[in-house]
């Protein structure tokens, strides 16, 4: 079972997180791995379309994660997401899965 990671963004602004991945107590060896995490409107949504794919970088033991400003400032309100994590074999993991808080920016560009 995935472990419980909810996320708030500021709508608008650059976001990062870092995330350390560990086997028990030590640092998890996951070089060769790959990431993917998404943010979707709800856990049952089937459209093909992402709301947002996260930028992920993987560098072990950490996975780096990002969303540019540019995609933030077309999100508001409340999102789900997961981040799973792909072996050199094959096998997929789920390690992360939680809600997304986008609070709506105050200081926007005026027309």
């Amino acid at each position: 079972m995935a472990d419980r990671g909810d996320l708030i963004i500021y709508q608008g602004d650059d976001w990062g997180a870092t995330v350390s991945v560990f086997n028990g107590t030590a640092p998890a060896d996951i070089t060769g791995y790959t990431a993917k995490a998404q943010i979707r409107q709800d856990v049952a949504d089937n459209d093909a379309d992402v709301d947002v794919e996260i930028v992920t970088a993987v560098t072990s033991p950490t996975i780096s994660l990002t969303i540019p400003a540019a995609v933030t400032a077309d999100m508001c309100g409340d999102y789900v997401w997961d981040l799973q994590i792909t072996s050199p074999a094959g096998q997929v993991t789920t390690i992360l899965a939680g809600n997304v808080r986008v609070t709506q920016e105050v200081t926007r560009a005026v027309a």
